[in-house]
């Protein structure tokens, strides 16, 4: 078993034995990209000066572009990788599409803009 199986499967143990951890995960899957996005836009809009919430703008659009537009979606047509639920037939608590587990968008997504947020302010980010 791989690493990632196994982290997988531990992960996985957790699943549907506490209705109210199914709960907490499902909102926090669900509403913390807004609760994410709506910080990010804060911090562009504490800048000051805005030439410099411009640069951070295209700068995040940009980056935002490269990572998840071009670079995830590469790896994903060299290297396709189904799904866990898909493999090894389980329910999983959120339905997916079925497209390819290895690179996440999401969390391709979400690193960019954490790093974009990292050069804004070291307090914020």
């Amino acid at each position: 078993m791989s690493f990632d199986d196994s982290i997988f499967q531990s992960i996985f143990g957790l699943a549907h034995r506490s209705a109210f951890l199914d709960s907490i995960g499902m909102i926090l899957g669900v509403y913390l990209p807004y609760v994410l996005g709506v910080f990010f836009i804060f911090l562009i809009l504490r800048q000051k000066q805005v030439r410099i919430k411009i640069f951070f703008v295209c700068f995040a659009l940009f980056a935002t572009i490269l990572s998840r537009g071009i670079i995830t979606e590469s790896i994903r047509f060299i290297h396709h990788r189904p799904r866990p639920a898909e493999v090894l037939m389980i329910e999983s608590l959120v339905q997916k599409h079925r497209e390819a587990a290895l690179q996440s968008g999401h969390i391709a997504f979400f690193i960019t803009l954490a790093r974009v947020a990292w050069g804004m302010s070291s307090k914020g980010g």
